[in-house]
């Protein structure tokens, strides 16, 4: 452990055998994916994050994809709140108008995108039960990809 300015910090080496990161992150590609301006999303996910915020936990955003548009939604004791981000996902306007993506942590996405410097991110994903992956877009030169667990929205 160490302790600096009266804290303790404890460390734990955790023994035992781990998978391989990329087979990880293979398996759980997403079918569909869609880019986004970075500041936009974060833009958008800690303004609707901020009304859920009241909200009981875990804290949770609604994500659908519309045509050229991500939606994020949630509701808190203030009622609904809502906002969107272009992006360059089209819907099949023949047998849908929306996608459900999911549920996730406003917290967790905004770390995330607080993380990559890139202009545009690349959010992938499958369905709502499956990992959304956020990786930078164009002028990055480390490899760089965000796995964010997704939470299961009520019904």
């Amino acid at each position: 452990s160490l302790r600096i300015a009266g804290r303790e910090l404890t460390f734990r080496n955790v023994e035992g055998t781990f998978p391989d990161h990329e087979t990880v992150i293979s398996k759980h590609r997403g079918d569909k994916s869609t880019a986004m301006n970075r500041q936009s999303l974060l833009a958008a996910a800690t303004a609707v994050g901020k009304i859920v915020s009241k909200y009981p936990y875990p804290r949770t955003i609604r994500i659908d994809l519309e045509d050229l548009a991500a939606k994020f939604s949630g509701k808190g004791d203030d009622g609904p709140a809502s906002a969107s981000v272009a992006c360059d996902f089209e819907i099949d306007t023949g047998t849908e108008t929306s996608i459900l993506v999911g549920g996730i942590s406003p917290d967790y996405l905004a770390s995330a995108l607080s993380s990559i410097k890139t202009e545009k991110v690349q959010f992938e994903f499958r369905d709502p039960e499956s990992p959304y992956i956020l990786e930078p877009v164009e002028g990055h030169e480390i490899r760089e990809i965000h796995m964010i667990m997704p939470i299961r929205l009520d019904p």
